[in-house]
């Protein structure tokens, strides 16, 4: 073992000298020693830091790749179910139209005979009594469209579709007290027949939608309005002004919204 000491090499021969030697050996480069072994700390406590911020950062990617297969599983379900009651969304609509058409021709077919004899002798706030056998709501299609509703991710198709709800309920209200005796102004009668239209025109709408033609609704609902009437046969001027009337005001046909024109 050798030591160095007053500027030269010594050599370390008996116990003694080995001992004074390892003595002066590490008072001499203790400075060295320590920024040696405060490097080699610094280092194993940088290597473990960094062993535990990639154990942290494989977690997250775990995390991250589990939440995203769940997020797509999620996606692909409501995708599935969307499918699946848009199958069966052509006949929901279909009856949806039959419907308003049997509502409309029912009304129609109670228009009092004294205004059609005598058309410009009747005021239309003229209460008449008349009997019309208005058929209610179809229950069984409710199901289908609350299905559509849950699972579409399109507004417009969202918001027709509540729309048609509004529109089925406020004319089953105003429809379902007509019997024997009723007394109804041809005013009101006009826009009953205007409101069966509208629903015509509301689910008719939906078609391409169900069909898988479209993602959104189509079509012009005021179009769609008098393309029914004319499918009903309805041509009676009364109904047909007030249609021209309220479209010319920049008003939704019937009830079921009041968010503008279309």
């Amino acid at each position: 073992m050798i030591s160095w000491e007053q500027g030269d090499w010594h050599w370390c021969l008996t116990a003694a000298e080995r001992v004074s030697c390892a003595v002066a050996w590490g008072d001499h480069w203790q400075t060295m020693i320590t920024g040696v072994l405060a490097v080699g700390a610094a280092s194993w406590a940088a290597l473990s830091a960094r062993g535990q911020l990639d154990a942290a950062k494989n977690q997250v990617s775990a995390a991250r790749a589990q939440l995203d297969a769940q997020v797509h599983d999620a996606a692909d379900r409501r995708a599935r179910l969307l499918r699946s009651a848009r199958a069966s969304l052509p006949g929901v609509l279909s009856a949806l139209c039959g419907h308003a058409q049997e509502v409309a021709a029912a009304l129609f077919r109670a228009w009092p005979v004294e205004d059609v004899t005598y058309p410009d002798m009747n005021p239309a706030a003229h209460p008449y009594a008349m009997i019309a056998q208005v058929p209610r709501f179809p229950q069984e299609i409710i199901l289908p469209l609350q299905q559509v509703l849950e699972h579409a991710d399109d507004a417009l198709v969202l918001e027709r579709i509540a729309s048609i709800f509004c529109e089925a309920q406020v004319l089953d209200a105003r429809t379902q007290p007509m019997g024997p005796g009723v007394r109804i102004t041809i005013g009101e009668l006009v826009e009953y027949i205007l409101e069966a239209a509208a629903l015509y025109a509301r689910a008719a709408s939906l078609f391409d939608f169900a069909r898988g033609l479209s993602h959104t609704v189509t079509g012009d609902l005021w179009n769609g309005v008098f393309s029914a009437l004319a499918l009903m046969e309805i041509t009676d001027e009364k109904v047909l002004a007030k249609g021209r009337e309220e479209r010319l005001q920049g008003l939704l046909p019937g009830e079921g919204d009041m968010l503008g024109p279309d």
